[in-house]
């Protein structure tokens, strides 16, 4: 119990190629955490409003040292770390996963394989120590056994002298016991054994049946998820379509109405014609001839006001697109000690936040969809805030990094607020 102890409480650390990535394991359901960047001496402050377990030692070369202290609810961790070393801080719930490096970290970091890494070094010293501490009893029952037997030995030897064949009985009958000891000894040390491997047995069966129970229920999910998708886009498609026929049939019953409104027009403009031709036919029969010739007389008509081109044109139908995609917005506020980015989203996002040459940067790696609308880059110049620039870029289909760009110093704070994740840039203060 005292090893599991000792090693749930000290910080986990995992290396790889010239990384280390420290694991800490906070009480609350979701953790608002800061950090930001301090020297002489070069150090990093990790700030989160939870309580962490975690013992702080030093863990590496690049990592010399760690302070950890807790006050009103606020722990935070100090890492004295070597010149020009860089960091990386993944979050999910209430776990942190801060990674250390001597280069700037140039590719995505995803947090599950790290997680995994963190759980399969984690048994894997379990089991080592565990190991280490049975053949440390099996050893220390060795020596005590040795000096049992020892003892018996000079007790038997010193009433044989005194008394011979008392001694020989009490040997033979001391040495029966001791064989019947071993024999009991023995056996139940084989009966202690066989219980230990059937019960790894049974925890390694139940750990077996758990997985697989747990890939066919991800994989009946994956598969409803598929088949409700196929039926919403198959309904879409339905709807889309009989729009699409209830329009041209609209449509073609304007043109419908329109053709017959403008034959009407016509056989109207062709009487009018006709019968003004007669009149003038009529007219010029009854005309007066004068020096200059005939004069007709004249009759006023009025015109007729022009119709606008809305009213002989068909009405076309207005089509509102629909938003697709997981990503619903990205906010910038200026408030008086600090800037804020919010990022709106459905659900939970794996996201990684890293610092680098003259600011930090988002990367998110679970998005279905990023809009066009939201790949703009945001200049907060204007603001005279702590953030200068924004720039989201989309790197593949489901991938967007948000570039930041901030004043020298500054320190992020990350919260969130229900399907709201802010990301808070201050300048730091430190109370030792």
């Amino acid at each position: 119990m005292s090893l599991l102890f000792c090693l749930f409480f000290a910080i986990q650390t995992l290396s790889t190629e010239g990384e280390i990535f420290l694991l800490l394991n906070g009480d609350s359901d979701s953790i608002t955490f800061s950090s930001y960047r301090l020297t002489n001496p070069d150090r990093i402050v990790l700030e989160a409003d939870s309580e962490f377990h975690e013992s702080a030692e030093a863990i590496g070369e690049m990592v010399q040292s760690v302070k950890k202290s807790e006050k009103n609810g606020l722990t935070r961790f100090i890492f004295y770390v070597e010149p020009e070393t860089q960091y990386t801080i993944l979050n999910r719930k209430n776990i942190i996963i801060v990674g250390f490096s001597r280069h700037i970290f140039a590719n995505n970091i995803e947090f599950e394989p790290l997680y995994s890494g963190f759980i399969d070094k984690r048994n894997q010293e379990l089991m080592a120590k565990k190991q280490a501490e049975e053949a440390r009893l099996a050893e220390m029952e060795r020596i005590e056994e040795e000096k049992r037997l020892a003892e018996e030995k000079r007790v038997a030897e010193e009433k044989r002298i005194a008394e011979e064949k008392r001694i020989a009985e009490e040997k033979r009958i001391a040495e029966e016991k001791r064989i019947a000891e071993e024999k009991r000894i023995a056996e139940e040390k084989r009966i202690a054994e066989e219980k230990r491997i059937a019960e790894e047995k049974r925890i390694a069966e139940e750990k077996l049946l758990a997985e697989e129970k747990r890939i066919a229920e991800e994989k009946r999910i994956a598969e409803e998820k598929r088949i409700a998708e196929e039926k919403r886009i198959a309904e879409e498609k339905r709807l889309a379509e009989e729009k699409r026929i209830a329009e041209e049939k609209r449509v073609a019953e304007e043109k419908r109405l329109a053709e017959e409104k403008r034959l009407a027009e016509e056989k109207r403009i062709a009487e009018e014609k006709r019968l003004a031709e007669e009149r003038s036919r009529i007219e010029k029969k009854k005309a007066v001839a004068t020096e200059n010739g005939e004069v007709r007389s004249l009759k006023v008509v009025k015109a007729e006001k022009e119709k606008p081109l809305s009213e002989t044109m068909a009405h076309l139908p207005v089509k509102k697109l629909e938003r697709k995609g997981h990503l619903k917005n990205i906010f910038f506020r200026r408030f008086p000690e600090f800037s804020r980015i919010t990022v709106e989203a459905d659900g939970d996002i794996d996201y990684q936040f890293r610092e680098i040459i003259g600011g930090f940067v988002i990367d998110v790696n679970n998005f279905a969809k990023v809009p066009k609308r939201l790949l703009n880059i945001i200049d907060a110049r204007a603001f005279k805030a702590e953030v200068t620039y924004i720039y989201p870029q989309k790197t593949d289909e489901n991938r967007l990094k948000i570039y930041i760009k901030t004043k020298d110093g500054m320190a992020v704070r990350k919260s969130e607020d229900g399907r709201f994740i802010n990301f808070d840039f201050f300048k730091p203060t430190l109370e030792e």
